[in-house]
């Protein structure tokens, strides 16, 4: 529940040492009604006014919490939160390097709960980057590096999305809430950006691009099939992921990220793909005469999810070489080809792009693979 001006309540299920709990969680507006700790000396005091605050600024779930006891003597926590992002390389006195992770380095105010999501997924593109790191050794520009990978493929996104919950909601941004109360696939969409901050870009933050969103979930909850339901059937069949790059008319490096990609023909040699029609880039495609299909290895899938969400420069730290017509051809693609646009076909909400290869190249490797809504790398089978 959100109250502008005073800030925010809500509640999950937890496990404590003495059993099953349900969580109280206020985030309140600092110096505003519900900023009203400092003189709470206990946990039944603090109990206490938290029950009041409920009952005051948020009565429809007062009467869920009427009989609330403390779980244990260590059930409250208070604090306070300045969204910080620190430098991720510290210098001990005796010279000594130490990386840091998770909220030391990146500390988002607690209101959309990506504590959790920074810690863990930070762990994972650290321990990634050290296992392709191999015996070489851990020195600042490898630490530096690291963390800008984390941060280009999901910290920033993270942060610009909790900054922005934490300001008063915008016109279209209350549009989108009232309307999500009669489409659930509208709701599904907001409740999912806590999950992953990125699927909310860019909707949440630009109007016209809201009203479309709005629009396509609308059509979600009136189609023949349930579409999320439907994706999850699709994805079933695993494909490789690629990153179709082109060169806008004004010299822009242009890219998304794409897994419908497939041969076409070897005489002529022809490639399809199948950007959607509300994909921001693609006047870019349209205007342009070439593009690029570039085959992602299993250890880019960083730069899968970097240009999967919408950025003012998604080619930030990304390495590149120029091709045919000034196409922009990805560093350490297992297999790139280089493609004149031959035709262009209406099918939907997509678009299927054609084109012929004039240039290509595989240095071989293995493959970033996409089954069922995730990443995969892939294996020899053992029966082979």
């Amino acid at each position: 529940s959100m109250a502008p001006g005073v800030g925010e309540f809500f509640t999950f299920p937890g496990l404590t040492v003495s059993g099953p709990c349900r969580m109280m969680v206020f985030e309140g507006v600092v110096g505003g009604p519900m900023d009203r700790w400092t003189d709470v000396g206990s946990p039944e005091e603090q109990l206490e006014r938290s029950l009041a605050i409920l009952r005051e600024h948020f009565p429809h779930e007062a009467g869920n919490f009427a009989g609330a006891e403390l779980t244990d003597d260590g059930a409250t926590l208070l604090g306070r939160i300045t969204p910080t992002v620190r430098s991720a390389v510290g210098e001990l006195g005796n010279g000594k390097l130490v990386f840091g992770l998770g909220d030391a380095v990146v500390l988002n105010d607690p209101l959309t709960g990506q504590g959790s999501n920074n810690a863990t997924l930070a762990a994972k593109y650290y321990l990634d980057s050290i296992v392709r790191r191999g015996q070489q050794p851990f020195d600042r520009h490898w630490m530096e590096r690291t963390f800008d990978e984390f941060w280009r493929g999901w910290g920033q996104w993270a942060v610009e999305w909790t900054n922005d919950l934490l300001k008063p909601r915008r016109d279209h941004q209350k549009t989108l809430l009232s309307e999500a109360a009669e489409h659930p696939a509208l709701a599904a969409s907001i409740v999912n950006g806590f999950d992953d901050p990125r699927t909310s870009y860019p909707w949440w933050f630009d109007p016209t691009a809201a009203a479309d969103f709005m629009q396509a979930r609308k059509e979600e909850d009136t189609s023949a099939f349930d579409v999320r339901d439907f994706r999850s059937a699709l994805g079933q069949f695993a494909t490789g992921v690629t990153v179709v790059t082109t060169v806008s008319a004004d010299g822009r490096k242009v890219g998304m990220t794409a897994n419908s990609f497939t041969s076409v023909s070897m005489d002529p040699p022809l490639v399809l793909w199948c950007p959607s029609k509300r994909a921001p880039s693609l006047g870019d495609f349209e205007e342009a005469t070439h593009f690029a299909i570039n085959i992602l290895a299993s250890d880019q899938h960083v730069l899968s999810r970097q240009f999967a969400t919408p950025a003012t420069d998604k080619f930030a730290g990304v390495e590149t070489v120029e091709g045919i017509a000034g196409v922009p051809l990805l560093d350490g693609a297992v297999a790139t080809f280089q493609c004149r646009t031959v035709s262009r076909h209406d099918a939907g909400d997509h678009v299927i792009y054609v084109g012929e290869v004039e240039s290509y190249n595989h240095d071989g490797g293995a493959p970033l693979v996409f089954h069922g809504g995730k990443y995969h790398a892939t294996a020899s089978h053992p029966d082979f």
